[in-house]
């Protein structure tokens, strides 16, 4: 270790992923509609017959105006131009929209004024696009801005129209204006992320992230270095080599007993052949004692309230539907919490009726997001009023914010972080691929598959596998399985928006908790009784069905809140998701079949483990030599208790749960059984060499003593 003199903070070119990078921008031809023909239509744009060009633009310039009167059908395509993209590359699209009496066939801001990306390749087929999540409908106060940030533009793609858009307007005027296309280019080094709750530690190492951003395609990992850097007790800087493990990721684990009293910045320098690409870090915090919180997130990635850990296992409610009656019907339930849709409309009074019912309250806090002279003061008057209320668990801070959100997300995290340390702050996403543009701007990561009917269901374990892996494991999740049926949307069609069967959302819900979630938040109570595909579907089935899944949960929860030291598994597949929790001198095993077809699947751990004790909710395994093979049924899963024999706190099996009368029963080799614990219908043998050696169990199924076969000691 080397020490260095301290450099200025301002040095540092980034402390956190809080800001739109955007780069160069993509030429457009009178993005400002200024230049209009004889006619007065813009040139550069293509013709629409309910698009024209008038002096209706920002401050009185030029502008774009779509119009449709009612009554009439606005007709198909859009205006457009061309514009040059570059494949891998990104892209920040904004401009700006002012309507008035804007109607869309849905009450939804997912349809009206903005802007499309459209991109096609050499054969003239579609091959990429991208809109905002956000449109202009209704009136405007005043002009707002529309944007959004592409995915990365895939190779192929020859031609590409930047595209104003009425979508699915039905009639009203709008004005589109300065349309504005940039190179979406992220920093060398977008931020440090350690492995600790709200970046603070008494003492002790800690494992610290960094979010990099390479082209893996060009250099190699290995000639990239990265090097770590924090403030000591002299106020000198101390550097650390770390270690580049994957193109977006650098890592390091550092003493933070070294580091200064008080919060500074840890660093990462990222260099190619002795060439500094740049330097990013945040603010770490080393205390003498350990900030006393009543709600905060473990090492173990475990909620904690009062003392003591908590599984949220809950459901989004309609808050305007709150009242000691509904309520009765909610606490029929395992939950123990609820995500009460607000905003502005949660009071004192609706806290004390969840309090009083034994609920936790995830509270709406995203009132005001788009404007911080309402947002800002809304949320500090909010947490202050409601921060020491016994029923707050955490705050909802993100329903699903596009990219270029992220500064204003970034900048509410920072104020509750100032207002109220003792509640965690939850951000739910829906593309999960962008779960590390997210990270500095909540403190517990949730994500929304909602895979049926139409999406493969193991969708649900690929947002897992994107969301950990994209924050690098710093984050807790609390996951939001899907509860409903489509209906909700109100379209005129029935087809395609059944509701998930009891199976189907057990199945997402436990391959959420086999892919790291601690939470499961059930989206949504309101909606269950919905119309959708089947009329006959009413609440009362999908209320029994949803009960039954999170029962199945609240059966294990002690399980899942266990903190014993993780047992390794490998032979996963991506169609098959496990999990591992050390509860004593058991481990549990929880493996889900995450796909509609069958699947056989070989499993090893890392710490060896007798014959399974229990197994629940699905098949047991077939145990030959230390592996465990299941064979899985479409969206089977189940849950195996195996007691653990290897390791410090280990015990070998006994045979204390067989029945005296079973003792002693002569296995293959000589030694003795228990065909009660051990028997195994002959379908969970499959290919198993033990089928020409089978014996009857006690209950009429059979079972294979030469692999069943256990010693009396």
């Amino acid at each position: 270790m080397k020490k260095l003199k301290e450099f200025a903070a301002a040095a540092i070119c980034a402390m956190c992923v809080v800001s739109v990078f955007a780069g160069a921008p993509v030429e457009l031809t009178n993005a400002g509609f200024e230049k209009t023909g004889k006619d007065g239509y813009p040139v550069g744009w293509s013709r629409h017959p309910n698009w024209h060009g008038e002096r209706a633009g920002h401050n009185g310039s030029g502008g774009l105006v779509f119009e449709c009167a009612k009554g009439d059908t606005p007709k198909n395509g859009r205006p457009q131009q061309t514009v040059e993209l570059k494949a891998g590359k990104r892209y920040y699209v904004s401009a700006l929209v002012k309507t008035t009496d804007i109607v869309t066939e849905r009450n939804t801001t997912a349809q009206g004024v903005g802007l499309y990306l459209d991109c096609y390749g050499a054969d003239g087929k579609w091959k990429f696009g991208g809109g905002p999540r956000k449109f202009a409908n209704g009136t405007t106060k005043d002009w707002i801005k529309v944007e959004f940030i592409t995915r990365e533009v895939p190779d192929g793609v020859v031609r590409a129209y930047v595209q104003p858009w009425a979508k699915k307007c039905v009639s009203g005027r709008a004005v589109i204006d300065n349309i504005y296309v940039a190179e979406y280019d992220l920093p060398p080094v977008a931020g440090v992320y350690p492995h600790v709750y709200r970046s603070e530690s008494a003492g002790g190492k800690v494992r610290f992230s960094a979010s990099i951003n390479l082209d893996a395609n060009k250099r190699a990992l290995s000639e990239y270095s990265a090097v770590f850097s924090y403030v000591v007790a002299d106020g000198s800087r101390a550097t650390v080599q770390g270690e580049v493990v994957s193109s977006t990721e650098a890592v390091v684990t550092l003493d933070t007993s070294l580091f200064a009293f008080g919060t500074n910045d840890v660093t990462c320098t990222l260099s190619l052949g002795g060439k500094e690409l740049g330097t990013g870090g945040a603010p770490f915090a080393h205390v003498a004692s350990p900030t006393p919180r009543r709600v905060y997130i473990d090492g173990f990635k475990r909620t904690i309230v009062d003392g003591k850990p908590f599984f949220p296992l809950g459901m989004y409610f309609r808050n305007r539907e709150v009242s000691v009656s509904n309520l009765a019907v909610y606490t029929e339930g395992p939950f123990n919490c609820v995500m009460p849709y607000a905003n502005t409309g949660l009071t004192e009074a609706d806290m004390e009726l969840y309090r009083k019912a034994g609920l936790k309250v995830i509270f709406d806090l995203r009132h005001g997001i788009e404007n911080e002279t309402i947002g800002k003061p809304w949320v500090y008057e909010t947490v202050r009023k409601f921060r020491g209320n016994p029923a707050l668990l955490a705050w909802y801070t993100n329903d699903e914010r596009p990219v270029a959100d992220i500064p204003k997300l970034a900048a509410r995290q920072k104020w509750v972080e100032e207002l109220d340390p003792d509640h965690p702050t939850w951000s739910v996403q829906d593309v999960f691929s962008e779960a590390r543009q997210y990270l500095g701007t909540y403190d517990v990561l949730g994500m929304d598959p909602y895979p049926i009917p139409k999406k493969p269901i193991g969708t649900v374990i690929s947002s897992m596998r994107q969301g950990l892996s994209g924050t690098f494991g710093t984050k807790a999740v609390w996951q939001v399985p899907q509860a409903f049926g489509w209906g909700w949307l109100k379209r005129k069609e029935t087809k395609g928006q059944r509701a998930p069967t009891q199976k189907e959302m057990a199945n997402m819900t436990w391959q959420s908790i086999a892919g790291g979630a601690n939470g499961i938040i059930y989206y949504a109570y309101q909606h269950l009784s919905e119309p959708h595909e089947d009329p006959n579907d009413d609440f009362e089935h999908a209320w029994a069905r949803t009960k039954a899944a999170a029962a199945e949960v609240k059966k294990y929860e002690d399980v899942l809140l266990s903190a014993g030291a993780t047992i390794g598994i490998s032979g996963t597949t991506e169609d098959v998701a496990a999990r591992t929790w050390r509860c004593g001198n058991d481990a549990y095993l929880l493996v889900v079949n995450c796909t509609t077809n069958a699947q056989s699947v070989i499993l090893t751990l890392s710490e060896r483990t007798g014959m399974p004790s229990a197994v629940d909710l699905g098949p047991g395994p077939i145990v030959d030599d230390g592996k465990l093979r299941f064979n899985l049924a479409p969206i089977d899963y189940t849950m195996v208790r195996l007691p653990v024999t290897s390791g410090p706190d280990a015990k070998q099996p006994v045979l204390s749960a067989c029945p005296a009368s079973e003792y002693g029963r002569s296995g293959t080799n000589g030694q003795t059984f228990c065909p009660t614990l051990w028997e195994v219908s002959i379908a969970e043998m499959g290919d198993s060499p033990c089928r020409p050696n089978l014996a009857s169990g006690t209950n009429g199924q059979t079972f294979c003593p030469t692999l069943w076969e256990v010693s009396i000691a």
